[in-house]
C-alpha cells in the first residue's frame, strides 16, 4: 500500500499521469490481485483518454473486488461517453444491487438515468439519496434537474428553496437561471 501512495502522490500532489501510470502499472504487475491498484490505473488510462486501457483495468479490478465503487463508477461513465448506454446501465445496476446505501453509487446511477431520458428512475434514486443526505448539493440538484426535465420549473424551484431552507451551502448559479 505504501507504493499505491507513492502513485498516488504523482496522480493527486504532482499531477503527472505518466508517473502515477508507471508506478500503478509496477505494482499490478508486482501484485496481479490489487484490486486498488487496478482502479487507479484504470482512472489514470481515463484520464489520459486512454478508454480502451481504462476498461481492462476497471474490468480487472471488478473481477477481484465487485464492491469497488469508485471502478464501477468509472467504468460506467466511459461506457456512457462511448454511447454504449446498454452496457453503463448494466454497470450502474450491478454497483446499485451490490452498495444499495452508497450514496455515490446512488448518486452516479441516478445522474445516468437523468443523462438518458429515465426520467423516473432518476426521480426514484436522487430522492433516495436526499432522504439519506438531505445536504448533499448533488442530490439536490439533480432532482430538480428532474422537475426541469419534466418541464415543472415551479416544482425544480420548489426543490431548491427546501434544500437552501436547511442548508447554508450555496447551488451552482446556472439552476437558478433556469427555474
Amino acid at each position: 500500500d505504501a507504493r499505491l501512495e507513492v502513485a498516488n502522490y504523482y496522480l493527486f500532489r504532482q499531477q503527472d499521469l505518466t508517473k502515477a501510470q508507471q508506478e500503478l502499472e509496477k505494482i499490478v504487475r508486482d501484485f496481479p490481485n490489487h484490486a486498488k491498484a487496478y482502479t487507479a490505473l484504470g482512472a489514470v488510462f481515463y484520464a489520459q483518454q486512454k478508454s480502451d486501457e481504462a476498461m481492462i483495468a476497471l474490468k480487472k479490478s471488478l473481477e477481484l473486488d465487485p464492491s469497488s465503487v469508485d471502478a464501477a463508477i468509472t467504468l460506467g461513465q466511459i461506457y456512457l461517453l462511448q454511447g454504449k448506454d446498454r452496457e453503463a446501465q448494466q454497470v450502474f445496476v450491478d454497483a446499485l444491487h451490490r452498495q444499495p446505501e452508497q450514496i455515490e453509487v446512488i448518486l452516479a446511477a441516478a445522474t445516468f438515468y437523468l443523462n438518458t431520458g429515465q426520467i423516473d428512475s432518476a426521480k426514484t434514486l436522487y430522492e433516495k439519496a436526499l432522504k439519506q443526505d438531505a445536504k448533499n448539493s448533488t442530490a439536490a440538484m439533480g432532482f430538480a434537474e428532474v422537475y426541469l426535465a419534466k418541464n415543472d420549473p415551479k416544482m425544480a424551484r420548489s426543490v431548491i428553496e427546501q434544500f437552501q431552507a436547511v442548508n447554508t451551502e450555496a447551488l451552482p448559479a446556472e439552476i437558478d437561471l433556469r427555474i
